[in-house]
């Protein structure tokens, strides 16, 4: 077939893929199932939304694909046509072995291995861990307990540089200073809301600031959050039913007496290891937490500035 003019399309409509060839006048829907199922009639309603698009009396062929992880008969059983992924990997193997060193091949590579390892079971390496535990089991363990910190290394660098990442925050918005740190939180404040009425009787920090803006190491991720923390509760109860409404973290749920998260972000959104330069990837959550820095600045200080005009009329 010509595949030239292919053309794949991520989430749309919610189908997780769509693959068209115009040329071919083939339509691949392709629905993938990882650790959930299907929803009772998702199938049947993703292949009316594909259908009434890419009309089948107009020549369209249809190939539906329910692809999974684990064993599940898709619904729209006469429409779907099952695919485990196991078997997706197996048919793709050969085919990007042959395929030489160039960029593509060697991507498509390093995704099927990654399939493999975090989603696929392995009989063979399955089998030589096994062996290595029973042999050795105590020098496994010693090893386990050792082994490199990829993303703790990072946050550490982050750490090291908390007075760099207070200068660049500061060049792309209002002034941002540093003020606090422990071993997996860094905690920076806006100068600015220093001058409102009331800010400095919190009890969660040293400086007394009810909100402050952390970046934080929360197991393999980096996160930075915006928060309005405990402290003397009249002042505190001002902040809180001012900022409650104008939240950006789960703006309907319920939050506790104390603690209450105005904003999150994921500041690295991909996983890494030993190999990932470290300078590259110190860059890249800079500048995710500039951008955040900015947003919530920007949304909350138009909230905070009504605390200084109600106090002074």
């Amino acid at each position: 077939m010509d595949i030239q003019q292919a053309e794949v399309r991520r989430e749309w409509r919610n189908i997780d893929l769509l693959i068209v060839m115009p040329s071919e006048k083939i339509v691949i829907p392709i629905e993938l199932k990882i650790d959930s199922t299907q929803g009772v009639d998702q199938l049947q309603r993703y292949r009316h939304i594909v259908e009434s698009e890419w009309l089948l009396d107009h020549g369209w062929k249809h190939l539906n694909v329910f692809l999974t992880k684990h064993d599940e008969a898709p619904l729209d059983a006469d429409q779907w046509h099952p695919l485990r992924m196991s078997d997706l990997v197996n048919e793709l193997e050969p085919i990007a072995k042959t395929n030489g060193s160039s960029v593509a091949s060697e991507s498509l590579r390093a995704y099927l291995r990654m399939l493999r390892r975090h989603h696929l079971e392995d009989k063979r390496l399955e089998e030589i861990a096994s062996k290595l535990w029973s042999r050795h089991k105590e020098a496994l363990e010693f090893l386990a307990d050792r082994r490199p910190d990829a993303v703790g290394n990072l946050f550490d660098a982050l750490k090291d540089r908390r007075g760099e990442l207070a200068k660049a925050l500061s060049e792309v918005g209002p002034q941002v200073v540093l003020d606090a740190d422990y071993k997996t939180i860094v905690r920076f404040a806006f100068a600015k809301w220093d001058d409102l009425p009331g800010f400095k009787q919190a009890t969660w920090t040293e400086s007394k600031r009810f909100v402050l803006l952390e970046l934080k190491r929360e197991g393999p991720k980096i996160n930075a959050y915006l928060y309005l923390g405990p402290g003397e509760e009249d002042a505190r109860a001002a902040y809180a039913s001012l900022l409650d409404k104008k939240r950006l973290h789960r703006p309907n749920t319920r939050v506790g007496r104390d603690w209450m998260c105005l904003a999150k972000s994921e500041m690295l959104s991909s996983q890494i290891d030993e190999e990932t330069d470290m300078e590259t990837a110190i860059e890249i959550v800079t500048k995710s937490l500039q951008l955040f820095a900015r947003k919530v600045f920007d949304h909350f200080d138009p909230v905070l500035a009504s605390l200084t005009t109600s106090s002074k009329n």
